[in-house]
């Protein structure tokens, strides 16, 4: 059985299926953490963002994968993003845009599948199949290809941030940086520096967001997000 696999997925005339793109957004939108909360953050992520954005969803790929089938490799890179897809007009898929099966003479995309349901953005999954484009389906191989699905910005909307960097002298070191219609990079970005007095209470505002720090040191910050960005 495996060899008729194996000699299906190398030649061109297997009758096969094409992917369609999904095209599915969805409105992300909220403050993180919420107005009033007692939150912590370490050196270098974020204390607050608030974010009103259209996204679409993407698989990306959390450590590389490699897998030998005969003479040939299906192998991802780790943070290579899959594409949400449909084939047969009903198996939902997360699709590679570029080659990810190895072949002689021969480099092809493939679609995964989860074992079942789906998953919301920030959530983990785990592919379970792959099927090689261009090959006849039932022919699919088993694989084990962890992603984390994440939303891409499509274009519309914005997010704000603030990133905790540590202490400085007597102080606490922040950066913002402001997204707006292109989710994946910052359109503005400014450092600044508070000064924080001994014992909890100490408040800080930032473009109108205010935030009150309980206690900062080399490692976290702990603090409540008293009013959001304006």
């Amino acid at each position: 059985m495996r060899l008729a696999v194996v000699a299906c997925l190398a030649l061109m005339g297997c009758a096969s299926v094409q992917p369609s793109q999904t095209g599915v957004t969805r409105h992300m939108k909220g403050i993180e953490p919420a107005v009033g909360q007692e939150a912590r953050a370490s050196v270098g992520s974020s204390v607050l963002s608030q974010f009103d954005y259209l996204a679409a969803a993407r698989g990306v790929v959390q450590q590389g994968y490699s897998r030998a089938v005969g003479l040939n490799t299906i192998r991802l890179a780790g943070g290579e993003a899959l594409v949400p897809s449909v084939l047969g007009g009903s198996r939902e898929a997360w699709c590679s845009t570029g080659p990810v099966w190895f072949a002689l003479g021969e480099a092809r995309s493939a679609c995964f599948f989860q074992a079942a349901g789906t998953t919301a953005p920030g959530e983990l999954a785990i592919l379970r199949q792959a099927y090689i484009l261009g090959t006849a389906m039932g022919t699919e191989l088993d694989v084990e290809v962890p992603i984390r699905v994440e939303p891409v910005g499509t274009g519309t909307g914005y997010k704000y941030e603030l990133f905790y960097q540590g202490r400085d002298r007597g102080g606490v070191r922040l950066s913002y940086r402001e997204y707006t219609n292109d989710m994946a990079r910052p359109a503005f970005s400014q450092d600044v520096v508070y000064d924080v007095m001994p014992g909890p209470g100490t408040t800080i505002t930032f473009r109108q967001a205010r935030l009150e720090i309980l206690a900062a040191g080399n490692d976290e910050i702990r603090y409540r997000v008293l009013a959001p960005f304006r």
